[in-house]
């Protein structure tokens, strides 16, 4: 995992479960860091103007290995 998706990551921990503060425990929010890693990929869309492959950029933007063969 690259540093771009550990930084998204980092913001969904979080005191609260739907919005309602819980004592003593962080949770993940797995919906929110669904939603900023389409985000980033649709920044990224925005960014590849000049890229011959988007899913290669989007791939390498987040530190995932390509396997294809």
């Amino acid at each position: 995992m690259n540093t771009r998706i550990k930084a998204l990551e980092q913001q969904c921990w979080s005191h609260r479960v739907n919005g309602v503060l819980v004592d003593g425990h962080l949770h993940f929010d797995t919906e929110k860091f669904a939603e900023l890693i389409v985000r980033e990929c649709i920044w990224a869309f925005g960014q590849t103007r000049t890229e011959p492959s988007l899913e290669k950029y989007i791939l390498d933007r987040l530190g995932i290995r390509n396997e294809q063969k």
